[in-house]
């Protein structure tokens, strides 16, 4: 039997599992729980098992304790021989020594393993060193626009070509842009109780994912640096330009403690900075970044002025992060002085795809 460990990583706590077609995305309400809808024509459900280690009748598990549950599960479920039995286990990271009993489960060859966990307690540089050539890391973003749709009950592709759904998917299109795409957000009609959904999301990224892993001392220091680089979003931004703005104000920030909080953004998934397209690394590298947070709800709870055309540009870089299928897949910029490329898409040097984003025709390009 085909034995795979698969690490999904999800940004801000995103609840969706996905696995070959035998086991299909689906949306949570409930950002601590995970749902699994799978074709059990392929994979009886006796053959799948789900454990959540945030539930607190599984605190201060070892690692030896977990050999002690699958034991109970073959035992109550008698899972079916002639098929892989896929184990998802959540927040993973709960029991102590959990990679050991990892890599001995998964060299077994008897299972295919799926392990979540949120940024903020377990890095994916931090997965593939516990995991080393065991495993497989996906990162789940919030919901794409067709995700969206779907967690509407709202049909798109070819069904949208009828007047009445065509209406229903351009409204929820501004919807989408201006309040983005995290799943408990999505499930929510009034517009209140989503601001403060986002802004829970928020608060949990400085002070769960940064401030208390990073044990930054100057928390509204660290509120400062976002609070400017998302105002900045799908536009030009420099760290230079930031601690001489914050120097001009009196602001005692040195440019090292920017630098290592913009740094602390990207690895917990709330900033993607991208470079310009050049034909070399090293000047690609040392070129001007361009900065995009990793959902358009949080960009709106931080701006007052809004404009939707950047908006709309995050949401496309988003999806086209969302869509990266291979390592060798770079997605830049190109500035030329006199016009600019949004997004040049390449794969070892050679274009593959040259994407300008505008929200009205009459934009200039």
């Amino acid at each position: 039997m085909a034995a795979d460990a698969v690490a999904i990583m999800a940004p801000i706590s995103t609840t969706t599992i996905s696995q070959d077609g035998a086991f299909d995305r689906v949306g949570a309400k409930d950002s601590g729980s995970q749902l699994i809808e799978y074709d059990e024509a392929r994979v009886p459900g006796v053959n799948v098992l789900y454990i959540n280690f945030d539930d607190y009748r599984l605190m201060n598990l070892a690692s030896g304790d977990l050999d002690d549950i699958l034991s109970a599960y073959h035992e109550l479920a008698s899972p079916k021989k002639d098929v892989s039995v896929f184990l998802f286990l959540d927040e993973i990271q709960n029991v102590k020594n959990w990679e050991l009993w990892i890599r001995r489960t998964y060299d077994s060859k008897k299972y295919r393993i799926f392990i979540t966990c949120s940024s903020s307690k377990l890095l994916s540089r931090e997965i593939a060193t516990s995991l080393v050539g065991r495993n497989i890391i996906y990162v789940l973003y919030p919901f794409s626009f067709r995700e969206f749709l779907t967690a509407k009950s709202v049909k798109h592709g070819k069904y949208a070509l009828y007047e009445e759904e065509r209406h229903k998917v351009n409204a929820l299109a501004k919807e989408y842009i201006t309040n983005g795409g995290f799943p408990e957000t999505a499930f929510e009609a009034d517009n209140e109780t989503k601001k403060k959904m986002i802004s829970a999301y928020y608060d949990a990224i400085l002070y769960r994912d940064i401030i208390s892993r990073y044990i930054i001392e100057n928390a509204n220091q660290l509120e400062m640096v976002f609070k400017y680089a998302i105002n900045t979003h799908s536009s030009s931004f420099s760290t230079v330009k930031l601690h001489n703005y914050f120097k001009s104000q009196n602001l005692g920030v040195s440019r090292q403690t920017i630098n290592n909080f913009v740094r602390f953004g990207e690895q917990t998934f709330l900033f993607y900075q991208v470079l310009q397209f050049f034909n070399g690394f090293k000047r690609s590298n040392q070129s001007r970044k361009k900065l995009y947070v990793v959902d358009n709800g949080i960009i709106s709870l931080l701006i007052s002025n809004l404009k939707y055309g950047k908006l709309l540009e995050n949401v496309v870089l988003i999806e086209l992060l969302r869509r990266k299928e291979k390592p060798s897949i770079e997605i830049n910029y190109l500035d030329n002085k006199d016009w600019e490329v949004d997004f040049v898409v390449s794969e070892g040097g050679s274009v593959a795809e040259l994407i300008q984003v505008t929200y009205e025709l009459d934009q200039k390009i």
